[in-house]
């Protein structure tokens, strides 16, 4: 069965705890890497290995989910 890799960005370090512990519960989810800053997050995944699944908040400052989204 797959394993499914997941980051997290979210600006509340409560959210991302919170979602950590949902995905620990998930059989074969995997978190490879949490990011309160949307745009440290941009940078490594332009730059990085491609996940399965991102968890991104939609009001964060700098740069909103949506439109991190459309640039990722």
């Amino acid at each position: 069965m797959k394993n499914y890799e997941c980051i997290i960005i979210d600006d509340e370090s409560f959210a991302i705890d919170w979602l950590k512990n949902y995905i620990n519960s998930v059989p074969n989810f995997h978190l490879v890497k949490s990011y309160t800053d949307p745009m440290e997050a941009l940078i490594e995944i332009v730059n990085g290995s491609m996940v399965d699944l991102i968890l991104l908040d939609i009001n964060m400052p700098k740069i909103t989910g949506i439109d991190l989204s459309k640039e990722i």
